[in-house]
């Protein structure tokens, strides 16, 4: 295949792609909708994630299960200098390193209109305990990043998932461990 015949391919491959993605979401959009409500956006090592979540139903959804979760990712920045003059690069790399889980509601039938909140509550880890580099925020790995153009730091997600049959409908917010 010629350079003219593989452009209008590209075209419909990337097409379909966006295409897909966007159906995915309407119809996550048209099931219903989770928000979240936290108190606080940062919290201390050991302390309780207090918060609640509220669940509307727009069709009928026939639920698994309704669960929090807790994600910790260690995130690694590296840049390296660039070749033939063009700028620097940058490579980041996620490795999950923690994942606590609280279910909510069990298995049940949502009707078209439900509307109801639930309550939660998950501890906060010591995220000096989970990085992957046994200690993550001490002398050692700052010296490192400085001589190895690395630079990590850890994510932490909070997130509410009704897993059901069809499209699962989720609501995620960033938090802050100290």
């Amino acid at each position: 295949m010629d350079g003219d015949a593989l452009a209008p391919l590209f075209f419909i491959l990337v097409g379909g792609i966006v295409l897909g993605v966007a159906g995915y979401y309407l119809v996550r959009f048209l099931r219903g909708s989770i928000k979240i409500d936290l108190p606080a956006g940062a919290y201390s090592p050991g302390e309780l994630i207090n918060g609640s979540c509220e669940l509307k139903a727009k069709r009928a959804i026939q639920g698994r299960r309704l669960v929090c979760r807790l994600i910790g990712r260690e995130i690694t920045t590296t840049r390296r200098p660039g070749t033939r003059g063009r700028g620097s690069r940058t490579r980041r790399r996620a490795i999950e390193i923690y994942r606590d889980e609280v279910v909510l509601e069990e298995a049940k039938d949502y009707p078209a209109g439900h509307i109801s909140r639930h309550d939660f509550s998950i501890p906060a880890p010591d995220p000096r305990g989970t990085s992957a580099l046994g200690g993550g925020g001490g002398a050692l790995s700052t010296v490192m990043g400085v001589l190895t153009n690395h630079r990590t730091r850890v994510e932490w997600d909070l997130s509410i998932r009704l897993e059901s049959k069809g499209v699962d409908l989720a609501a995620s917010r960033r938090i802050s461990i100290r």
